[in-house]
C-alpha cells in the first residue's frame, strides 16, 4: 500500500468500544440521507457489481437511509431489503425512497433464516465495528451465495488512530474506525475471497484505503475469476 496517505493504527481493540460505537451511530447524521448530486462512483460500482450477479433478493446491512439501495433499485428487479440500527435514517428512507427498510443490527439477521438473501452487502459498516466476528458470521449465514463489502483495509489491523490530511499532517482519525483482516475473518465464517479491487473514494485521509471485495460460500463461485465482471472506468 505504498503511495497511500500515512495512517497510524493501534493493534489493540477494546471490547468495551462496541457500546460507544452503537451510541454514536444510532442517531448519527454523519452520512447524508441522499446523494445530492447523483450517486458517488463507489455507490455505482457497488450497485453494478451486485446487480451483475443477477440476484433475486439482496440485503444491505447497515443501509442508513437506503441511499445505496435506491441506486441499486434502478439496475435490478430483485427484492431489496435494508437494515440499520438508526431509526431516524430508516424512517426517512421509508418515506422518501419507499424502500423496505428495517431497524436492527446483526441480531436481526438470524430471524430471517439461513440463506435468506442471494447477496448481502455492506458499504463502510464492518470497519466501524470493533469486534466484527459475530457480525460476519451472521452476514455469511444470511447470504445464500455472495457477500460483497466495501470497507477500509490495511496490511495492519486495529483501531485507526491518526491519518494524513491534505497538507501531510497526521490528524485524529474518524471516530470508531477499524482495519480488519477480512479474508481470514470471512474464511472462519465459511466464505472465501473471490474478487478484490481497490475502490478509493477520495485522495486524503483514510479514503484511499477502501477496497471492494466479493466473498463466496459455494465452491463453484470460488473457481471463477470475478474481477472481469466488475466495471472499471478509465480516469477522465
Amino acid at each position: 500500500m505504498s503511495g497511500l496517505p500515512r495512517v497510524e493504527v493501534e493493534p489493540a481493540i477494546g471490547a468495551a468500544e462496541a457500546e460507544g460505537v452503537r451510541g454514536f451511530y444510532v442517531n448519527s447524521r454523519v452520512q447524508p440521507f441522499r446523494y445530492e448530486n447523483g450517486p458517488e462512483p463507489y455507490a455505482l460500482l457497488m450497485a453494478e457489481t451486485v446487480a451483475g450477479f443477477g440476484p433475486s433478493s439482496v440485503l444491505e446491512f447497515g443501509c442508513g437511509s437506503g441511499r445505496n439501495l435506491a441506486v441499486l433499485r434502478d439496475l435490478t428487479p430483485a427484492r431489496l431489503i435494508g437494515v440499520d440500527l438508526n431509526p431516524t435514517a430508516i424512517a426517512w428512507g421509508r418515506d422518501n425512497f419507499g424502500l423496505d427498510l428495517q431497524v436492527g443490527d446483526e441480531t436481526w439477521l438470524p430471524a430471517q433464516g439461513a440463506g435468506a438473501f442471494d447477496i448481502v452487502y455492506t458499504v463502510s459498516v464492518i470497519d466501524h465495528i470493533p469486534q466484527p466476528q459475530a457480525t460476519i458470521r451472521a452476514l455469511v449465514a444470511a447470504a445464500a451465495d455472495l457477500i460483497v463489502i466495501c470497507e477500509i483495509m490495511h496490511k495492519e489491523t486495529g483501531r485507526l488512530l491518526r491519518m494524513e490530511d491534505a497538507d501531510g499532517r497526521l490528524t485524529d482519525g474518524y471516530p470508531f474506525s477499524y482495519f480488519h483482516d477480512y479474508p481470514a475473518r470471512f474464511a472462519a465464517a465459511g466464505a472465501w475471497l473471490v474478487a478484490d479491487i481497490a475502490c478509493p473514494v477520495g485522495t486524503t485521509g483514510v479514503l484511499p484505503y477502501y477496497r471492494l471485495q466479493v466473498y463466496a460460500k459455494r465452491t463453484e463461485w470460488r473457481r471463477r475469476n470475478l474481477v472481469g465482471g466488475l466495471r472499471l472506468q478509465r480516469p477522465g
